[in-house]
């Protein structure tokens, strides 16, 4: 295959090393077409905070490169969970990446570093994944060997936005995909497919996933799944982060004087709490949060749902991860409220009365008490 006929099937963020004239870049690929088919005369290729080689100076921001200009191009990395080097509250939560001139080298994951060998073997894995891209770099899951290479990534990353599509979620309802967000992919998992294939799915994802406790799921509303679970499947899921919930805490905790009486829907929470967001993607939530799926869905349709509807599925997890990081920041903002109030009812106190609270450690003060009574007292009704 030429250099030029693997660009043009390449997947969004691959890490790739491409040699012009007067330099050699690597970055993160992705490629922007005029028109269908090859066009390499219009065609660009775009390289998010590329590195120069072999000096290694850095490039702030996307650099453009014409297709028609390049020389060469290598494949450094396919990995779909690729690490991110900064945070962004418009992109999923991440850890450092160190990179060499000479291949990259992916972020030390939890407990356990990857062998030279294992990421060759995983990059290989990635080439056996179906690209489909729509908004984020996605891999639609319809095959058993393909679940469980997704399931071994799924364990480099410590969590993940997911949410359950079908019609009428529920008991009583179908569920056909069940959509997950780890990084920048978007991974729409076939349920029905799979099912016909494999009579022991709902038990590997219980193991894998769903009743994982070292994997935090990050759900937007999850009762509706909880109930199609335990009712359908007999599975309780645990480790479940639940954004409107969260949201609801984070609320209560700025009006005290106006008690919560409703739950925001995903589009307001991200209003409210991840600004960078384009409104057009608000918008686009909006209108579709407002329509009733419980007796028809095009969520049903297959081997996808139309783009317009995939899109929603991507918008619903896409900031899932970035919303849980601010929301936490708010809730440990109280926290650090009645920590700073516990800290104080020994440090403000005289010589004599710190002498007599300091003998009982059991002793709930004054100062933490009236700190968790304005936390904590309003009623959620």
């Amino acid at each position: 295959m030429s250099f030029l006929d693997q660009i043009y099937e390449l997947s969004l963020g691959a890490m790739v090393e491409v040699e012009l004239k007067d330099v050699s870049l690597k970055g993160e690929f992705s490629l922007l077409r005029h028109g269908p088919g090859k066009n390499p005369d219009l065609d660009i290729i775009q390289l998010e905070r590329p590195t120069e080689l072999p000096s290694g100076k850095q490039r702030n921001g996307t650099v453009s490169l014409p297709v028609k200009d390049v020389i060469n191009l290598h494949v450094r990395n396919y990995n779909i969970f690729k690490k991110q080097r900064d945070f962004d509250d418009n992109q999923p939560a991440s850890s450092p990446v160190s990179q060499s001139s000479k291949g990259s080298k992916t972020a030390k994951n939890i407990g356990a570093s990857k062998s030279a060998s294992k990421k060759g073997k995983r990059s290989q894995d990635m080439k056996d994944l179906e690209p489909v891209e729509i908004m984020l770099r996605t891999y639609v899951v319809k095959e058993e060997p393909k679940l469980k290479l997704l399931l071994k990534l799924l364990k480099e990353v410590d969590v993940c936005g997911m949410a359950f599509e079908g019609q009428n979620i529920g008991r009583h309802g179908v569920v056909a995909w069940l959509v997950l967000t780890a990084g920048k992919t978007l991974i729409p998992i076939d349920l029905d497919t799979l099912s016909e294939k494999m009579p022991n799915l709902w038990k590997v994802l219980e193991k894998d996933l769903l009743g994982n406790p070292k994997l935090v799921k990050i759900m937007h509303d999850s009762r509706p799944a909880a109930d199609y679970l335990q009712h359908a499947h007999g599975i309780n899921m645990v480790n479940v982060f639940d954004t409107k919930v969260a949201d609801a805490l984070v609320s209560f905790d700025q009006n005290k004087t106006t008690p919560i009486n409703q739950l925001n829907a995903l589009s307001d929470c991200l209003e409210i709490h991840n600004r960078r967001i384009p409104v057009e993607e608000i918008e686009f939530l909006r209108k579709h949060e407002a329509q009733d799926f419980s007796t028809t869905s095009p969520m049903l349709k297959k081997p996808l749902p139309p783009p317009e509807y995939l899109k929603l599925c991507a918008l619903k997890v896409k900031h899932l991860v970035p919303l849980r990081e601010n929301l936490m920041k708010r809730l440990m903002e109280k926290l650090d409220r009645c920590t700073e109030a516990h800290m104080d009812s020994y440090r403000d106190q005289s010589k004599e009365t710190y002498s007599a609270m300091s003998k009982d450690t059991k002793y709930l003060s004054e100062e933490l008490y009236q700190t968790l009574a304005d936390d904590l007292g309003q009623l959620i009704i």
